[in-house]
């Protein structure tokens, strides 16, 4: 098993294969993770729900597996979980050769949900509305409104693009269709062609909406396998949602199926999975995002910052201050700053001329290894270097320069907070205003840190770092 590049404070299972989150809940003080889980590698995996369990949503354990296909499914697909009467009610979607995707219910047996048991009437609806063209029928994400539940299905119709069809129940076993939550823009380049794994929340006096959107759902695809989690934000009546704004979820296009939830404390978090191009060989594949705080800006717009618990993780802070870069800087750290687990917090001072300007990590010491991570000014983007990230022939999903856009007004600070944590890098921008994961898998030796600038200068106001501990 490849254990230099596993992630330690980014949570994933002891091995094999980790997907989509399933079932975010904190039940009774504490955070339930369920995923998407092949036990093991082989001829005709299935798909499980894998179980993990956090007082704190960084020190987590392994929990027995929560939900089994058994004879009826080949697999239990992505789905929610909400509390009915004090039990914890999980919504799956079952795959078989009768159903190629449907809804299902399964109730916990225990207070530690290790089990899930599977509803005898499932599934809780069998097809999709009569007369309606399209295809996905997945991924229930189910919330109360008032006295009656809500489950919101990813969907898509033909020439239109992605949908979120809408149902409503007063017990969960009985649903009624009620209508499209949310039908894309008659564009299906815009917003894909398929919608996946839903999530829909009051934020502030607005409601968010996140999902993946899908391209190329036929066989064979147009557009191999080509996934990007979005979030909208806008106005939610008469149950349906009308969007006033869109974006990315992360700027790096590194991850997909965003699943979002409510914890005692009030707090949305949300988790999306990092996926990585890791084979059965590395004995692990796939990881999670830090959990993400989600919150509405004084613009409108949605902010994601790491929990508040992340920095019980710090160990060995250092200090920097009014470090000047230009063109010809390097090495500005004089080698005293070096690490593969990490937390950097970068502020870039206003008033630079910079063209472009960032952080670089995993870097060997020969300098022919690395990893930058940068706002090019002038585009007005936030861009991961990965072009030398990793050694010649080493498992890579594509060694590409990933990009998002992002508006950082000029006349303040640019901000970047950074986390290494082994293969992956997680970088937040401006306490929120975006935020991105990649990965790379550097050699052993590739730990060095340093900033730059090109095309002009840029004044580095303060850089504050920490030792992360597993």
């Amino acid at each position: 098993m490849d254990l230099f590049h596993r992630p330690v404070y980014h949570f994933l299972p002891p091995a094999n294969w980790m997907n989509d989150p399933n079932g975010l809940i904190q039940w009774k003080g504490t955070y339930h993770l369920f995923y998407q889980h092949v036990p093991s590698f082989g001829p005709n995996p299935r798909t499980h729900w894998g179980h993990l369990a956090s007082s704190d949503l960084f020190h987590w354990k392994e929990r027995p597996i929560a939900l089994f296909p058994g004879k009826k499914w080949l697999h239990c697909a992505s789905g929610s979980m909400v509390v009915d009467n004090g039990i914890p009610i999980a919504f799956f979607t079952g795959v078989s050769s009768t159903y190629p995707e449907v809804p299902c219910m399964a109730r916990a047996q225990d207070n530690e949900l290790d089990v899930l048991a599977q509803y005898e009437g499932n599934p809780v609806i069998e097809e999709r509305p009569k007369g309606m063209p399209g295809g996905g029928f997945r991924d229930p994400y189910v919330w109360r409104e008032g006295e009656r539940w809500f489950m919101g299905l990813a969907s898509s119709i033909p020439d239109v693009g992605g949908a979120v069809l809408l149902y409503s129940s007063a017990d969960l076993k009985k649903w009624d269709y009620v209508g499209k939550l949310y039908q894309g823009k008659q564009d299906p380049g815009a917003q894909g062609e398929l919608f996946e794994c839903p999530s829909f929340f009051p934020l502030g006096d607005k409601y968010f909406l996140s999902c993946n959107k899908l391209f190329s759902v036929g066989d064979p695809p147009k557009i191999a396998n080509a996934r990007r989690p979005i979030y909208m934000i806008g106005n939610y009546t008469h149950h349906e949602f009308s969007p006033e704004c869109q974006g990315d979820l992360d700027l790096l296009n590194e991850s997909w199926a965003p699943q979002a939830f409510k914890d005692e404390r009030g707090r949305w978090l949300l988790f999306i999975l990092s996926w990585c191009g890791r084979t059965d060989k590395a004995g692990w594949i796939g990881t999670q995002t830090m959990p993400r705080e989600v919150t509405l800006g004084p613009d409108q717009r949605p902010r994601f910052r790491p929990v508040d618990e992340v920095t019980k993780l710090r160990r060995g802070h250092r200090h920097y201050s009014d470090v000047k870069l230009d063109a010809r800087s390097k090495d500005v750290f004089k080698g005293g700053l070096k690490g593969d687990c990490m937390e950097i917090r970068v502020v870039f001072e206003p008033g630079y001329d910079a063209k472009r300007f960032g952080a670089v990590v995993r870097m060997s010491q020969d300098g022919k290894e690395f990893t930058r991570l940068l706002y090019d000014a002038k585009e007005g983007r936030i861009k991961a270097d990965r072009r030398h990230s990793s050694p010649v022939g080493a498992v890579h999903e594509n060694p590409r320069d990933e990009r998002g856009s992002v508006n950082l007004p000029a006349d303040q600070p640019v901000v970047f907070d950074i986390f290494l944590d082994k293969s992956v890098i997680e970088v937040f921008v401006n306490d929120g205003v975006a935020a991105g994961i990649t990965r790379v898998y550097p050699s052993s030796g590739s730990v060095g840190i340093d900033l730059f600038a090109e095309g002009g200068s840029v004044t580095v106001r303060s850089v504050d770092a920490w030792d992360m501990v597993p």
